[in-house]
């Protein structure tokens, strides 16, 4: 049941992400923060269950599909939107809102997979969490710049 709520969820929005709401990235721009986004989640991910032990994803087959798909699919996605948004808006009030909304909204889908039991926090303090989606979004932010001016240089 909790595979089926998770994949409704990656592909209705990734059908709104890719379909109807307007891009302000290219399609070289999607594919490599999609790509970078799924490289921070993956590490995040590794080091967090199989090196420091802090998370424990239970060993039932379509709870683990369900984790990956998160991992390849949601996060990223969730990436794309945030720097295509970021892209868009002017002002750095705006931008620091826009940093704090995407900040809880992916702390919210970690604990949410705590919650549905698709993994589970061990010694974990909550504010690691919030720390590691803000590094995530800032380094993303950093990338989107200088992936930008080289895309830009002739």
């Amino acid at each position: 049941m909790i595979f089926i709520f998770y994949l409704f969820i990656n592909l209705f929005l990734t059908l709104y992400v890719f379909k109807y709401k307007r891009s302000n990235l290219t399609l070289l721009e999607l594919i490599v923060y999609w790509l970078l986004g799924s490289l921070f989640i993956q590490n995040f991910s590794a080091l967090n269950h199989l090196n420091f032990n802090f998370i424990r994803i239970p060993d039932q087959f379509l709870i683990e599909i369900t984790h990956v798909m998160n991992r390849l699919v949601l996060y990223p996605l969730f990436l794309v939107w945030f720097l295509n948004d970021f892209v868009a808006i002017k002002g750095i009030l705006k931008k620091v809102l826009l940093v704090l909304v995407f900040l809880m909204i992916n702390a919210g889908l970690e604990w949410l997979a705590d919650w549905f039991d698709i993994l589970n926090h061990v010694k974990w303090k909550v504010w690691w969490t919030f720390a590691f989606w803000l590094s995530y979004l800032l380094l993303s932010v950093v990338f989107l710049k200088i992936f930008r001016k080289m895309l830009l240089r002739k």
